[in-house]
């Protein structure tokens, strides 16, 4: 699946685990644990957004329904171990 501006799903997930990585391997367990919490935030309020916007468009608009199936995958592996 690729988002429009060419970034793939696999691509995000490894962008995100090798954040989550960097974080627990150079600051405290609060600072990750901090972290990771926030990213969850921001993705969250991403996926409302793109929600919104599928919905509100009856999903016609391709790019909407592209983001959002990107965002849920986001938010699903959010949760996997790194």
């Amino acid at each position: 699946m690729q988002l429009c501006k060419g970034l793939n799903i696999r691509s995000r997930i490894e962008f995100y685990r090798s954040r989550y990585q960097f974080l627990c391997k150079w600051h405290s367990p609060f600072f990750y644990y901090s972290a990771r919490g926030l990213i969850f935030l921001r993705l969250l309020v991403d996926w409302l957004v793109n929600f919104a916007a599928v919905i509100f468009s009856l999903g016609l608009v391709k790019n909407a329904r592209q983001k959002l199936a990107v965002y849920s995958q986001l938010i699903f592996r959010h949760f996997y171990k790194t």
